[in-house]
């Protein structure tokens, strides 16, 4: 079957969404209508070729996004394309729908139903009207399912909800690397890598942690990330008097984090809102305690006191009495990083997860026959 997976530009989920199906053995056509830019040396999977569709430079915008409306339906016909896979809601996957897609699977990112919609009364129209317009509904967590069935008028019957779970491989928990920025090896060490914008809580973060840092003086921060926030973050570090415990190292890629993990002591996460973070099921697969923003797709992984602690959005005080209980706690550390490894091993394992996507795509094709 020939596939169009259509997103916005080029992260590493799109590339393993449009590599699981090739690896199917469908056709895959890479489509982005945010971007026009050149994709990185080797960052299309075999069987899978790029197809050019213009971009927009608003993509959140739905008279931006009706200009390629004509173009992409004119690609669906000359590509003879048989099913689509778009998202997200309000912006690919609404292009789709609006272009005609033969069949179609429309994918939320999470932040499209959690977030935009809810600031966004044109975005929620949109989500609602290209739910109606699809054959799937796919989300990655129980309570996105949720809210598009209450808000969206999904069917639960043709919504696959799946985690883009961890590649088990990659996260040799029983291995432990060489920290590469902190030399003290008494040290508890901190990791938190979200993108430095509000949403992502690492101001919260970072306060929680300096509260906890100056209780317990083995604590220490490796900060990832970079955004808008990076210069504010380290000024407020740098008034804290506690410079020397936080270690900021910029953006990491897909291939850092592993080793990051692995020689990482507990996961810190503050964030507003989320679906089914890949940050943290990555830190779930290294056996690491997990200390979250106690908000609903968080506590579909992590209870409060089983596999870490939970924190109300935007109490760094709730964040900092966590870290700084779990910091010197090395049974209980252990034993919610076990329990993390094995919920990710039986609920998030990638291969054996994506294969709900395909099961509930070869039953749409069955229940409705190919496109002619």
């Amino acid at each position: 079957m020939r596939v169009v997976y259509l997103t916005a530009g080029s992260t590493v989920h799109d590339r393993r969404f449009a590599a699981a199906w090739a690896a199917h053995g469908h056709e895959v056509l890479y489509v982005r209508f945010a971007s026009d830019a050149q994709l990185p040396p080797g960052f299309l999977p075999a069987g899978v070729r790029e197809v050019s569709l213009g971009a927009v430079a608003a993509p959140a915008d739905a008279t931006a996004l009706e200009s390629l409306v004509p173009a992409c339906a004119e690609l669906f016909a000359r590509e003879a394309v048989e099913f689509v896979h778009a998202g997200p809601l309000p912006s690919g996957a609404w292009l789709a729908a609006r272009a005609g897609a033969p069949r179609l699977a429309a994918m939320s990112w999470g932040s499209d139903v959690l977030l935009e919609a809810e600031l966004d009364a044109d975005a929620a129209a949109r989500i609602t009207e290209t739910i109606a317009a699809a054959d799937l509904a796919v989300c990655d967590c129980e309570h996105t399912a949720g809210v598009l069935a209450r808000r969206h008028g999904a069917d639960r019957s043709s919504t696959v909800v799946f985690p883009w779970g961890v590649d088990l491989g990659r996260y040799p928990a029983e291995e432990r690397f060489e920290h590469p920025w902190i030399d003290d090896p008494q040290a508890v060490v901190v990791a938190s890598f979200r993108t430095h914008e509000p949403v992502y809580g690492v101001a919260t973060a970072v306060a929680g942690f300096l509260g906890a840092a100056a209780e317990v003086p083995s604590l220490r921060l490796v900060l990832g990330g970079s955004g808008s926030l990076t210069p504010q973050l380290r000024e407020f570090v740098a008034d804290s008097g506690l410079g020397s415990r936080v270690h900021f190292v910029g953006a990491l890629s897909h291939g850092q984090i592993p080793a990051l993990l692995g020689c990482s002591d507990i996961y810190l996460s503050a964030s507003v809102s989320d679906g089914t973070s890949i940050s943290l099921l990555e830190a779930m697969a290294s056996e690491l305690p997990c200390v979250v923003t106690d908000i609903p797709c968080n506590r579909e992984w992590v209870s409060e006191g089983e596999g870490g602690r939970l924190a109300p959005a935007g109490d760094s005080a709730g964040f900092a009495a966590a870290l700084a209980e779990l910091a010197p706690d090395c049974s209980t550390r252990a034993r919610m990083g076990a329990r993390n490894r094995m919920v990710v091993q039986e609920r998030a394992d990638w291969p054996a997860e994506v294969k709900k996507l395909f099961s509930a795509v070869d039953a749409v094709i069955e229940y409705k026959g190919e496109v002619s």
